[in-house]
């Protein structure tokens, strides 16, 4: 009797258990077809992660580049900061001699006013020792002249056997000529050498 009421029991259940097994065959299914897309991913995951793992490598090589660039950079900016406070030195000297050269400059225009003036001078008394050398040119021309004529007065005395009086005024006149010859002789080289002729 119980296993009537077994067998009763499970008739019963059986169109349940039949509708659970289809529902677990189309779950079985949706799962297998979930499983498919789920190796699909997974391969394309494991390809996606060899890819990130080649991208990661790649990553890795530029990050040390990248590290090292950045240590010469900073060693570089190192040296520009050294080279700008030099700079910096620089024109601050610079600026010193600029102050310095604008001073000296100041001084070498008024020395140059003062030399204008001088040469205005220089070319002044040229001028005037070129009029004094002239004139002594004259003068030499003149006394040239003047001893032609005591050489001539000293030979008439001599022919007419002239007095001790007439020699000795002669004579000075011969001195006096001589020595103003010989003084101009002296004088005239020095000017014309002032004057450049």
């Amino acid at each position: 009797m119980q296993r009537a009421k077994r067998a009763s029991s499970l008739e019963r259940a059986l169109p349940s258990v039949k509708s659970d097994i289809a529902v677990m065959k189309n779950d079985i299914g949706v799962l297998k077809t979930d499983g498919s897309a789920l190796t699909t991913d997974t391969n394309v995951l494991k390809t996606d992660v060899s890819v990130v793992k080649a991208d990661v490598t790649v990553l890795k090589t530029d990050v040390s580049i990248l590290k090292t660039d950045v240590s010469v950079l900073k060693s570089d900016v190192a040296v520009l900061k050294t080279d700008v406070s030099v700079l910096k030195t620089d024109v601050a000297v610079l600026k010193t001699d600029v102050g310095v050269l604008k001073t000296d400059v100041a001084v070498l225009k008024t020395d140059v006013a003062e030399l204008k003036t001088d040469v205005s001078v220089l070319k002044t008394d040229v001028n005037t020792l070129k009029s004094d050398v002239a004139v002594l040119k004259t003068d030499v021309a003149v006394l040239q002249s003047d001893m032609i004529i005591v050489k001539t007065d000293v030979a008439v005395i001599k022919s007419n056997y002239a007095t001790k009086t007439d020699v000795s005024d002669a004579k000075n006149a011969i001195i006096v000529w001589v020595m103003s010859a010989v003084f101009i002789a002296q004088l005239l080289p020095v000017f014309l050498k002032r004057v450049g002729l």
